[in-house]
């Protein structure tokens, strides 16, 4: 999914004409601590500033303003910022609704009070999920060992227990399959 550069700005004028740009602090939401699964990624709002990380990638800081739109029926905030390693804004749409990250525990969800959209500089988009405050949620970005899968103790109708059985394979078809971003075929 790409962004459309002239669509957010668009959506800022005329949604937020004559309305002040507030920190995150006045707006409803306070500081927010947001993420994303695949790309793996976690954004911290705190007022004027914010920190954006890809798993893997060096955290980077940014500076920006956020503009709260408290007055819709669902609450809303846009936060827009920039930092030198970025080429343009970074862009952050934040929604006070439920939000379900279905990768993040063993129960299948984790519950959040927030979902965010972000474009990226260059019009890739993001989407995730964000709560109240900066303290780590479950499941955030953890750059330290990884835990041992337990396959064995999955239960029989789980497949995902034969991985390490299938993954020769797996390796096999993408490698046949051609282009930048092969993807397994049948």
């Amino acid at each position: 999914m790409r962004c459309k550069p002239g669509l957010v700005v668009l959506c800022l004028i005329t949604v937020g004409a004559g309305k002040a740009a507030a920190s995150v602090e006045d707006a409803a939401f306070g500081p927010l601590a947001c993420r994303g699964n695949e790309p793996f990624w976690q954004l911290r709002i705190n007022g004027a500033t914010a920190t954006y990380q890809r798993l893997g990638d060096a955290a980077i800081d940014l500076a920006g303003r956020a503009t709260p739109f408290d007055y819709l029926p669902r609450p809303e905030l846009v936060w827009r910022g920039r930092a030198a390693p970025l080429d343009g804004d970074l862009v952050a749409w934040i929604t006070e609704e439920r939000c379900l990250d279905t990768m993040s525990d063993r129960e299948g969800s984790t519950e959040f009070s927030h979902r965010v959209r972000i474009c990226m500089p260059g019009g890739e988009v993001l989407t995730g999920c964000c709560h109240r405050g900066l303290h780590a949620a479950a499941g955030a970005i953890d750059q330290g060992p990884l835990p041992v899968a337990e396959l064995s103790a999955k239960a029989t109708d789980d497949r995902s227990r034969l991985l390490l059985d299938l993954a020769p394979a797996i390796e096999a078809r993408l490698g046949a399959t051609p282009g930048p971003a092969p993807r397994v075929t049948c």
